[in-house]
């Protein structure tokens, strides 16, 4: 019996052996959670060719700070390259330079009208 295919999506972004290897001793939930931030914000990240770039983040079920290693170029999926825990201090400078994946979240929200907010998810 064959079956048929029904969905595919193409691949948001890459991850490198340094990256896997890294959140390999996190908790499933964690993972999950680290993932799912980069997913929601990776085609909101700045492109610099040729350049690694870093984004700061959280992992809430566990209270990690961390710091992402990435390369985005212009018709290239993303590639996450390292994972970092960095102190509280450092996510702190993060958040007032703006290099946060929240305040990417939050400039696509803004940006995107598909994804605004209506008045009862607000409430």
């Amino acid at each position: 019996m064959d079956l048929e295919q029904r969905y595919i999506e193409a691949s948001r972004f890459d991850i490198d052996d340094w990256f896997r290897d890294k959140i390999t001793g996190l908790s499933f939930n964690a993972r999950q959670e680290l993932i799912y931030d980069i997913a929601s914000v990776v085609e909101y990240l700045p492109v610099s060719n040729g350049w690694s770039q870093e984004v700061y983040g959280v992992i809430y079920s566990i209270d990690k700070f961390y710091v992402l290693e990435y390369l985005k170029q212009n018709e290239e999926v993303p590639l996450i390259v390292d994972i970092e825990f960095v102190e509280c201090d450092e996510y702190l400078d993060a958040i007032i330079d703006n290099k946060t994946i929240k305040s990417y979240y939050n400039v696509e929200r803004t940006h995107n009208p598909n994804t605004q907010r209506t008045a009862e998810e607000s409430s």
